[in-house]
C-alpha cells in the first residue's frame, strides 16, 4: 500500500490512524500468518483477539504452534465495519499489522494453559472502502497509530462478551452454578449481558427459572486486558 494514494482523500493523517485503531478494536474477522507456520496452524478460531494500548493481544493455548513461535515475524489482518461519519464516507476497513510475536509485557493473570502474546509493531497499513467514494490505501507510522485517540473500551467489552457467550458456554454454566450455589447440572444456559468498566451482568436459566446477577468488579477496568481479567475473576473465580 502506498501513502501517496491518500492524496485524493479528505481524511487527515490523524483520521486514518483513528480508523485503523478503531477497526482493530472492533474487528470481528481476523487472520494471522506466522513465518514458518502453515495457515491452518495460525488460524484464530482457538484464540481471543483484542486491542490494549494500541497493540493487538492474542490469547492462545500454551501448547499451540503460535505460542511456540514467539520471536517469529507475523502478519495480522483485521476486517471491520466503521462509522462512515468518522471515515470520510467509507464504511469498511482492512488493517494489516506486521511485526514480531512477543509475550505481552504486562499480561493479566490467565487461566491455566493460556498465554498472552502481542506484536512488536513494524508496519501498519489500512484500506478503507465501501460507500460511493474510491477506496483509500495508506501506511501509517506505528507511533502515529499507537497515539491515535480512540476509546476502545466499548468495542472490547462487546467483543469479550460475545467471545465468552460463543466459545465458553460450558464455563459460563459452571460459573453460574458456582455463584448460585447449585449443581452445574441444574443450569440449562448462561450468558454475559451488559459489561461496563465496573461491573457485568450474568444471566442464566436453571431448574427454578431465569436469573440475573450484577457482578461488581473489585476495581475499575482501565483497559481491555484488565476487563478480561476482572470479568473472568468474577465469573470463574480465577
Amino acid at each position: 500500500m502506498r501513502e501517496d494514494r491518500l492524496a485524493s482523500s479528505t481524511l487527515a493523517r490523524g483520521g486514518i490512524a483513528w480508523c485503523a485503531r478503531a477497526a482493530v478494536a472492533s474487528g470481528r474477522h481476523a487472520a494471522l500468518r506466522v513465518e514458518g507456520l502453515e495457515p491452518t496452524e495460525s488460524a484464530l478460531e482457538e484464540m481471543h483477539l483484542y486491542e490494549s494500548g494500541g497493540l493487538p493481544h492474542l490469547v492462545c493455548h500454551t501448547a499451540s504452534a503460535i505460542a511456540e513461535a514467539v520471536g517469529s515475524v507475523a502478519v495480522l489482518t483485521v476486517r471491520a465495519d466503521l462509522d462512515p461519519r468518522r471515515s470520510a464516507g467509507r464504511s469498511a476497513a482492512e488493517v494489516v499489522l506486521s511485526g514480531r510475536l512477543r509475550h505481552a509485557p504486562h499480561p493479566q493473570p490467565r487461566s491455566a494453559g493460556e498465554v498472552m502474546l502481542t506484536l512488536r509493531l513494524e508496519e501498519v497499513c489500512i484500506e478503507l472502502s465501501g460507500g460511493p467514494l474510491p477506496a483509500v490505501q495508506a501506511c501509517i507510522d506505528p507511533a502515529g497509530y499507537l497515539n491515535a485517540a480512540v476509546d476502545t473500551f466499548q468495542h472490547h467489552s462487546l467483543l469479550l462478551a460475545g467471545h465468552l457467550n460463543h466459545d465458553h458456554a460450558a464455563e459460563l454454566r459452571d460459573g453460574a452454578a458456582r455463584l448460585a450455589g447449585i449443581p452445574v447440572g441444574e443450569v440449562v444456559s448462561a450468558s454475559v449481558g451488559e459489561v461496563t468498566r465496573t461491573s457485568a451482568t450474568l444471566c442464566w436459566i436453571d431448574s427454578s427459572g431465569a436469573h440475573r446477577r450484577n457482578l461488581i468488579f473489585r476495581r475499575t477496568a482501565d483497559d481491555g486486558a484488565a476487563l478480561d481479567h476482572l470479568l473472568r475473576e468474577q465469573i470463574f473465580g480465577a
